[in-house]
């Protein structure tokens, strides 16, 4: 004698499989539309990270500009005023600086100066600026 087996009625049987798929179908979608989103705002945080690194090489070249005119390296007299220049090619395309000059003091027996070079880029509606103030001395 052999155990009856029951025979499942059709009528009777309700699936598990339809609305688990449907659970997680649902959560990989929440998941995606997440990483999607958070994907769009690392692009667009790198590219303010690099429009900012863009103003502060932007604003370093203008201060060295002034240098090279304060100590001009033939000797000639400091030339200590203000100077704008516009980056029209290459990486600083779109960035413009301006510097001022104040000076001199002596103190020390040296006259002192005192520069600022503010460089502002900008790419589509994005805008970055960096300011720079160094002082420097005669020998």
């Amino acid at each position: 004698m052999s155990p009856e087996v029951p025979v499942p009625c059709p009528a009777r049987q309700r699936g598990l499989s339809l609305p688990a798929m449907l659970v997680i179908i649902v959560i990989l979608g929440v998941v995606s539309a997440a990483l999607v989103r958070l994907t769009a705002t690392a692009q667009v945080a790198v590219g303010y990270e690099i429009l900012s690194l863009r103003a502060w090489e932007a604003a370093e070249a203008g201060a060295q500009n002034a240098m090279a005119r304060l100590f001009p390296l033939d000797n000639s007299a400091a030339n200590c005023t203000a100077l704008t220049l516009n980056f029209g090619a290459g990486n600083l395309n779109g960035c413009s600086v301006s510097v001022n000059c104040s000076g001199p003091v002596s103190f020390g027996g040296h006259d002192m100066y005192t520069l600022t070079s503010t460089a502002t880029c900008s790419a589509g509606e994005a805008l970055a600026s960096r300011t720079l103030k160094l002082g420097a001395r005669t020998p």
